[in-house]
């Protein structure tokens, strides 16, 4: 009978590898605006058809808010995009950095 392995457990400090949110939003999000003196950009949400920009996202803080999908943080906006479960979505974006 064969055990279920466990995935290996996030790297100690992964925090500090998650990427810079301004990089992290302006490389996936199309048509991303020039962020605000609050670093706050607005953009079509890239999480359902919007044709408006209904998806602000703080570029210092990585909050993000759209006004049909909801609000959260970085790492739950990349789960949402990419389908992942939160610590696989936390292993994608620290992926070569950790």
């Amino acid at each position: 009978m064969s055990r279920l392995q466990r995935p290996a457990p996030l790297p100690r400090g992964w925090g500090g590898y998650l990427p810079q949110p301004a990089d992290y939003y302006q490389a996936r999000i199309k048509g991303l605006g020039a962020p605000g003196s609050g670093g706050i950009a607005q953009a079509p949400c890239p999480l359902h058809a919007d044709d408006g920009t209904s998806l602000s996202v703080n570029l210092f803080t990585g909050h993000w808010h759209c006004l049909h999908c909801g609000r959260g943080v970085l790492i739950g906006f990349h789960q949402r995009l990419t389908g992942l479960d939160w610590t696989d979505a936390v292993r994608d974006l620290i992926k070569g950095r950790a």
